[in-house]
């Protein structure tokens, strides 16, 4: 129920060989304790607090086919949260390696936490589908379980290629399209699904590192209806998306 892969896949990704990765669990007043402890790179204190923010990479020196983009830890958060736990992460700092606590309620009635600033504790009822469309599989992935722990069904391309043809095959409402793909970049893929009188009409969400002004207007330019940059606020992105499912089903 916590997604325990997330954690054990990032230990694994940030402790070099020889390293050592502990997992222990255990029952402390009504909740289960969950520790997943490496010895590995460990976290700089100014990134500790911005390790639940979606996409945001601690290490940015490793190569982008060995790192995921941060989503795993958001999505465990948002998980956990639905569930009435907590997470929390700690690190002594630069290969001091880190140590990932969750919490959750062990037994019928047990108290459940406070989680501050989570909006989205209650899973929304959610309506629609999605593509995803990111070469980064971990990115992907776990975006698509986000979405579809809310209660979208949603389908996975790697490049933009896939993605038209996933697109024609699928007819999903909505397409969360990274900019930097291997083949045809995320605008000529919003450009060819707005040419398709039968795609034109879905609700594009690009997603970028990028920001400025130019890059939002190239973005509109080439057909998408929102401009998300990297890291991407959870909440937000759930938000548009909801409310862009009910305009296509009619709910607005």
């Amino acid at each position: 129920m916590c997604r325990p892969r997330n954690l054990l896949n990032n230990a694994a990704k940030y402790t070099p060989a020889g390293g050592q990765i502990k997992v222990g669990a255990r029952l402390v007043d009504g909740m289960v304790r969950v520790t997943v402890s490496d010895t590995g790179i460990g976290i700089p204190a100014s990134m500790l607090l911005h390790v639940f923010d979606m996409f945001t990479q601690v290490d940015r020196s490793f190569d982008r086919s060995q790192t995921g983009l941060g989503i795993g830890l958001p999505f465990v958060r948002q998980l956990i949260a639905m569930h009435g736990g907590i997470v929390e992460i700690f690190s002594g700092g630069e290969n001091q390696g880190t140590s990932i606590f969750v919490r959750l309620p062990g037994v019928a009635g047990a108290p459940q936490p406070e989680v501050e600033n989570e909006s989205n504790s209650t899973a929304p009822q959610a309506v629609g589908s999605v593509l995803v469309v990111d070469d980064n599989h971990d990115v992907g992935d776990s975006l698509s379980e986000l979405l579809q722990l809310v209660g979208y069904q949603t389908v996975v391309a790697r490049n933009g290629h896939q993605a038209i043809a996933l697109a024609a095959a699928h007819h999903p409402e909505i397409a969360l399209v990274d900019i930097g793909l291997p083949d045809i970049d995320g605008h000529e893929v919003a450009r060819r699904l707005r040419a398709d009188p039968q795609r034109s009409g879905m609700f594009l969400v690009a997603l970028t590192g990028w920001g400025q002004d130019d890059d939002r207007r190239r973005s509109h330019q080439a057909g998408f209806d929102q401009h998300l940059v990297k890291p991407v606020d959870i909440d937000r992105l759930l938000d548009i998306l909801q409310s862009a499912a009910q305009r296509q089903g009619g709910g607005e």
